[in-house]
C-alpha cells in the first residue's frame, strides 16, 4: 500500500477520481488561515498519478473530477470546522 499527501485540492480531486483512497485530512495553521493537508493512499504506483498531474498531462472524466473535488472540499470543510470547533471548547468559549 502506497500513500501521498498533498494540500492541493485539484491534486487531491485528481487522486481520488483514479481510484486512490481516502485516508485522511490535517489541518494545519498558516499565517493567520488554516490549510489542509490530505492523505491518499492505493495499492498501485501513486508517482504516476502526481507526475501526470505536475507535467499537466493530467486527462479526466469532467463529470468524475467534479464529483471528487467536492467530495474532497467536503472533506476540508468538515476538517476545518472540527478543527475550530476544538480551539473554541479548548479556550472555554
Amino acid at each position: 500500500m502506497k500513500k501521498v499527501g498533498t494540500t492541493d485540492l485539484y491534486e487531491a480531486a485528481y487522486l481520488l477520481g483514479n481510484g486512490c483512497r481516502f485516508a485522511g485530512v490535517e489541518v494545519v495553521p498558516m499565517a493567520g488561515v488554516l490549510g489542509c493537508s490530505l492523505s491518499f493512499e492505493a495499492d498501485e504506483d501513486l508517482a504516476y498519478f502526481q507526475e501526470q498531474f505536475s507535467r499537466r498531462e493530467a486527462t479526466v472524466n469532467l463529470y468524475a473530477f467534479r464529483q471528487a473535488y467536492n467530495t474532497v472540499n467536503g472533506y476540508v470543510h468538515q476538517a476545518k470546522k472540527s478543527y475550530e470547533m476544538a480551539k473554541k471548547r479548548e479556550a472555554g468559549l
